[in-house]
């Protein structure tokens, strides 16, 4: 390069795309931006912005459906893989006091919920049997994928804590990977 020209980068999009056909396979923003910069496909980050260029790339991406599809909270791929945009769709359980039929209502949706969609978020106010859901609902999925009998077993602490793990996370913080 001669001394005096400036060199010409990629648009993100032109960027992100790039990135994404060279790796194959679904990345997170933050990674393809970060390979963007290092393939010299992106100019340095401007100091002075206030926006950070992942964040821009990411927003720039969600204006390209056409080309990019997010899978996952912060995960994206482009549409010519054929896959498709992650369901959201929220069912929610009241949790709150209930009766002991009511209970049982609620272990059962949560049961149809969870072999459904693979994961499920029990949010209540404290002293509502979050984690009393939590683990009949595991032990219950327990039994039936290692053919465990409904037996003393389910009320033995420590055979809950070998099969089982329960993550408790505050909602205020943000999840984006």
């Amino acid at each position: 390069m001669e001394l005096g020209m400036s060199k010409e980068y990629l648009t993100n999009k032109e960027a992100a795309k790039r990135v994404l056909e060279e790796a194959g396979t679904p990345l997170k923003y933050r990674d393809i931006y970060r390979r963007a910069r290092e393939n010299g496909y992106l100019p340095p980050p401007d100091k002075e912005k206030r926006k950070t260029p992942a964040a821009t790339l990411r927003t720039e991406m969600g204006r390209h459906e056409d080309i990019f599809v997010r899978i996952s909270t912060s995960t994206y791929a482009l549409v010519e893989w054929g896959l498709h945009k992650q369901e959201t769709k929220t069912d929610e359980l009241l949790l709150k006091s209930t009766s002991d039929s009511g209970r049982v209502d609620i272990v059962q949706k949560s049961l149809e919920l969870v072999t459904q969609k693979k994961q499920i978020i029990l949010f209540g106010p404290p002293g509502t049997s979050k984690t009393w859901y939590a683990k009949i609902i595991g032990m219950r999925l327990a039994s039936t994928i290692d053919g465990v009998e409904k037996s003393t077993k389910f009320r033995d602490a420590s055979w809950i804590d070998d099969h089982l793990e329960i993550v408790q996370f505050h909602p205020s913080y943000s999840y984006d990977g």
